[in-house]
C-alpha cells in the first residue's frame, strides 16, 4: 500500500501522485514531502528519490511512459528519461 509509507529515512508521507510506469510494476510518486521516487509498487520498496532544492508540486508522464516530468514550486521543471532507469 503507497497511499501513508514511510520515506528513506524512515518519516511517514502521504503519497499525492502517482504515475504507473511501462513494465506495470513500477510507479513514480510524489509524497507530501516534496520528494519523488520511483517504487515498487508490490512492496513499496524506493528504486530511487529525488529531493532537489524546491518541493515537487506536479508530477506527470509522457503518453508511451518513456518521460516522467516533475514541476517544482519554484517554477523549475525536472524530466526523466526512464529508459535509463534511474532519476537525474
Amino acid at each position: 500500500m503507497l497511499s501513508a509509507t514511510a520515506d528513506p529515512s524512515g518519516q511517514p508521507s502521504i503519497v499525492q501522485a502517482l504515475t504507473i510506469l511501462p513494465n506495470g510494476e513500477n510507479g513514480v510518486v510524489r509524497r507530501d514531502d516534496g520528494t519523488i521516487s520511483a517504487v515498487d509498487l508490490e512492496t513499496g520498496a524506493t528504486l530511487w528519490l529525488s529531493t532537489g532544492e524546491s518541493p515537487v508540486v506536479s508530477l506527470g508522464a509522457d503518453p508511451r511512459r518513456r518521460w516522467v516530468i516533475a514541476g517544482a514550486d519554484d517554477g523549475t521543471v525536472r524530466v526523466w528519461d526512464l529508459a535509463l532507469g534511474s532519476g537525474p
